[in-house]
């Protein structure tokens, strides 16, 4: 009876290396996963920045295209001063180019902000999975050394 307990006791032995093997690997990658959640987190925040560039330009459109209103109206109601009919225009023209810079920097940043905001989600899925894992193989060690410890004491 001695050398069957012996037995089971080094097998036991051997699972708990193996498992602790196992969860000090697990640590490893979730440390990893960490690191790549902080540097997706920096992202994040650096699209958040962008966000806020985005808002201020779209202010900046707003109130260019207010101007751009406001000029019509001038030239409307002044049909007289064409000299200075045409210098809106110009500027109507130069802002409107202006406006299509913007659109295309807001749909950069937006495109961006999408592709961080994904890379984020991703990440924390990633997280998540590694967690219960880590739960499982705590939960299926635990078990197996409560069945190893009973065993133990049935002998």
């Amino acid at each position: 009876m001695g050398v069957a307990a012996s037995a089971e006791l080094e097998q036991a032995q051997g699972q708990v290396k193996r498992l602790t093997v196992e969860m000090q690997k697990l640590s490893t990658a979730l440390k990893g996963k960490e690191s790549a959640l902080s540097a997706v987190t920096r992202e994040a925040l650096e699209l958040r920045q962008h966000k806020d560039k985005t808002a201020d330009v779209q202010l900046e459109l707003s109130r260019t295209a207010e101007e751009l209103r406001a000029a019509r109206r001038e030239a409307q109601q002044l049909p007289s001063v064409s000299a200075q009919l045409r210098g809106m225009r110009d500027q109507a023209e130069g802002e409107s180019r202006r406006v299509a810079e913007l659109q295309a920097e807001v749909e950069a940043s937006k495109a961006e902000l999408e592709a961080m905001v994904g890379r984020l989600k991703y990440g924390e899925l990633e997280q998540r999975s590694v967690a219960k894992k880590l739960g499982r193989a705590a939960t299926q060690e635990q078990q197996q050394m409560a069945a190893a410890q009973e065993e133990a004491a049935l002998v």
